[in-house]
């Protein structure tokens, strides 16, 4: 487990002279994150004031797994947060895939920017992104957020979507699982419409 802890020290500067002198102030210092981390530090749970975020950064292995992982989460935080109210729920896949030429977007992705001509860019592109928010119903939302990068001649492409809920429930891990499920159908939708069958076939 690592702690963060936070502080503010507030120091008065009108006592401060020329030479050798003692100074006093004042601090609030308090621990505002605990992160658990896994044997191998590729997930992680990350409980702040506010939020409680389970991340998993090493390789994807399906659903199934990442679910049950959270399902084990939320057990162990049932006793705390018992009769606790969930303002959000959200779930976040940052995809990224590595491309040997990207000379062509539509042959990859689905939305894109594009210039009315040839002429309206002098110089190479080598690094862009965009932002774009979903509604999906009164309820959810999604933002999605795709960028190009291009270090060492690499053709990088990153395909992040959070898909938002931001329903007010009182906390009870099946309705929170629900309530995941459905946030993973419109992850898929935005997933798989964008990507054309070239790229999806690098995800096998």
């Amino acid at each position: 487990m690592v702690k963060n802890i936070a502080a503010k020290i507030n120091i008065s500067t009108d006592r401060i002279h020329l030479g050798k002198s003692t100074i006093t102030g004042s601090s609030d210092a308090k621990i505002d994150r605990y992160t658990y981390l896994s044997e191998d530090q590729e997930s992680k749970l990350v409980i702040t004031e506010d939020t409680i975020s389970y991340i998993a950064e090493g390789k994807y292995n399906g659903w199934d797994y990442f679910f049950s992982q959270v399902k084990e989460c939320l057990d162990i935080l049932k006793p705390v947060l018992d009769g606790k109210v969930i303002n959000r729920t959200s779930i976040r896949f940052v995809n990224n895939f590595e491309f040997n030429e990207f000379n062509d977007p539509e042959e990859y992705v689905k939305t894109m920017i594009v210039t009315t001509d040839d002429t309206i860019l002098p110089y190479p592109v080598v690094k862009y992104g965009f932002r774009m928010v979903m509604d999906v119903n009164d309820n959810v939302y999604a933002i999605v957020n795709q960028n190009y990068d291009n270090p060492s001649g690499k053709s990088l492409y990153i395909f992040d979507i959070d898909v938002l809920d931001r329903r007010n429930i009182v906390f009870d891990s099946e309705i929170i699982l629900s309530v995941m499920e459905e946030l993973r159908d419109v992850k898929n939708e935005i997933f798989f419409k964008n990507l054309t069958q070239k790229t999806l076939d690098l995800c096998r």
